[in-house]
Formats: structure tokens, sequence, C-alpha cells
């Protein structure tokens, strides 16, 4: 665990994986927390890149992961699921992607 108070740790219930957020001001007075999936190791599997915010991270079960995340500077919002052991990720819209295709969808 960190002694950062700007980073966050989210670990899922079996520990194998966490979303760790990184609280980043983007601009006077704004922040976000920026997430990353990681392995027990702290591999990253999952990037969002510098211009998201998760705002709420729930694990389901040992695998799966919600995230209640927004982009800055606020165009966009959207409730993500994540499957770690599928490496996918499902869309509000009912779509489901790989994490490749998920990491151009953020974009």
């Amino acid at each position: 665990m960190s002694d950062n108070p700007y980073v966050k740790r989210y670990p899922s219930p079996t520990g194998a994986h966490a979303v760790v957020t990184v609280d980043n001001e983007v601009k006077m007075s704004h922040w976000i927390s920026e997430p990353t999936l990681v392995d027990a190791n702290d591999n990253a599997l999952l990037d969002f890149g510098s211009s998201w915010s998760a705002d709420r991270v729930t694990w389901l079960d040992g695998t799966r992961v919600e995230i209640a995340m927004r982009h800055y500077p606020g165009d966009r919002d959207a409730v993500v699921t994540i499957d770690v052991a599928a490496r996918e990720v499902s869309l509000p819209d009912g779509r489901a992607m790989g994490f490749d295709a998920f990491r151009t969808w953020l974009r």
C-alpha cells in the first residue's frame, strides 16, 4: 500500500488484480483520478490514459470490476465492466470489446 495520499488501490477480492488510481490536478482546482488496471505484481494490464477519471470502482467478483468514469474536460462519461479473465470490456450500450479496442475507444 502506498503512503502517497494521491494514490488509491482498489484490490480485487482475490488480490490477483487491482485498480490503482492516481489523483492528478489537470488544471487549477480541477482534479481527476487516473485509473490503471494492474496484476498482483503491479504490471499494467489496462491504462486508461491521462484524460479519464475513475469516480467509482466496484469489484463484482474476483475477475470483474465496474468503473464509473468520466472524460476530462467532461465531454463523455460511462460505466464500464471489465472482465480481467476474458480481457474484455463491456460498454453501457451492450458492446463488448477486447483491451486493445477499448484503448482506441478511450481516445
